[in-house]
C-alpha cells in the first residue's frame, strides 16, 4: 500500500497519513510542518499499516533517500 510519510534527513518517520476516500467535501490536501521534515510516498507492507502494528513502521523503520526514488527500509 502506498502511505504518505514525513521524515527527517536521516531518514526517521515522523509522521504518516493515509487519505481516506471521501466524497467532495474531503480535504484535497494536507499540510504538515515539521522541522526538518520531507513528504515521500513509499510503498508499505500491509503488515506495518494496520493500526495495531503502526508503530513499528516508526520505530524499526527509516525511508532509505540515498536513491532517487525513497524506498522503505530496516533501520539498523
Amino acid at each position: 500500500m502506498k502511505l504518505r510519510v514525513f521524515a527527517d534527513r536521516s531518514g526517521k518517520i515522523l509522521a504518516t497519513f493515509r487519505p481516506t476516500s471521501g466524497g467532495k467535501d474531503a480535504p484535497s490536501r494536507v499540510r504538515i510542518d515539521v522541522e526538518g521534515g520531507h513528504e515521500h510516498e513509499i510503498e508499505i507492507p500491509d503488515d506495518l499499516v494496520a493500526p495495531e502494528s503502526i508503530h513499528r513502521l516508526h520505530s524499526e523503520y527509516r525511508v532509505d533517500l540515498s536513491s532517487p526514488a525513497p524506498k522503505l527500509i530496516k533501520a539498523k
